[in-house]
């Protein structure tokens, strides 16, 4: 048998060593450790066939498409939203309005309210500009502003928006019924004549327009509202006046202009 020094014994042991070390991959250091370490990296570069700048740019590329999709997703996004806007007037508007408001959404203007006893009304006359059958007192726009427009009858049947009407003659004596006393000063505004305005109705004196040569008058001492109760060429109507503290109904030719108070459609009864 051979038999070998402890010399020799020593040498082949670190020589061992030294191979398990580069085998394993062995701890970073200096002198050879150095070439374990570059071996390390080629086997990884031989393993993983994208280098590290090729990932930088497959990285990138996919962040940048990322960032398109995300700016795609975004203006999409945005073009929604600015059609749902524009879908209707009242849109951008419509939540920072009082709960007693409402928002027409053929023309964006807004109307103040009033809940009196289960009816809710209109607190202004309609300002609606139509093609035909309305105007303003004198034909000053100043006066519809303040004052709304006056529509002949047939106009005023067709002219309150979408959820509200024109109130017939049955609805009209239920406010009345309901405020009782002094209606007519109970109802009318509280600036521009003598009233007190106990319920938001605001009612204001618009006066009328004439049907046979298109004159205004009684401006500033009466207020005429429409009713949609009618019989022929004729059409019954409310007013108020300076001098009465009441609410007074007639019957005049349809061909009149007066102002158009709307009330909200009632919903029917559920019944279980």
């Amino acid at each position: 048998m051979n038999s070998f020094s402890p010399k020799m014994t020593i040498l082949l042991s670190a020589a061992t060593l030294a191979f398990f070390l580069s085998a394993c991959g062995g701890d970073s250091g200096t002198g050879g450790n150095n070439e374990i370490e570059l071996s390390s990296s080629s086997v990884a570069e031989s393993k993983n066939p994208l280098s590290s700048s090729s990932l930088n740019a497959v990285s990138s590329s996919s962040v940048k498409q990322e960032s398109s999709s995300s700016a795609g997703a975004s203006s999409s996004s945005s073009e929604i939203q600015n059609n749902s806007s524009s879908s209707s007037l009242c849109a951008d508007i419509y939540s920072f309005l009082p709960v007693t408001s409402f928002c027409d959404a053929r023309d964006g203007r807004y109307y103040q309210t009033a809940t009196i006893g289960a009816q809710v009304w209109m607190a202004e006359n309609l300002n609606y500009v139509t093609e035909s059958g309305s105007w303003c007192y004198d034909n000053s726009e100043s006066n519809c502003a303040q004052y709304g427009r006056l529509y002949d009858w047939d106009t005023a049947m067709e002219v309150c928006p979408e959820g509200w009407h024109l109130p017939n003659n049955d609805e009209w004596v239920t406010l009345v019924n309901f405020t009782g006393g002094d209606v007519g000063t109970a109802l009318k505004s509280a600036t521009g004549w003598n009233g007190t305005d106990n319920y938001g109705f605001n009612a204001l004196p618009g006066g009328k327009r004439n049907y046979y040569d298109g004159s205004f008058y009684d401006f500033g001492n009466y207020g005429n509202w429409w009713t949609a109760t009618d019989d022929s060429d004729f059409a019954s109507y409310q007013s108020m006046n300076t001098v009465s503290a009441s609410v007074n109904g007639g019957i005049v030719l349809k061909s009149y202009g007066f102002s158009v108070r709307c009330v909200q459609d009632m919903l029917p009864p559920i019944y279980l």
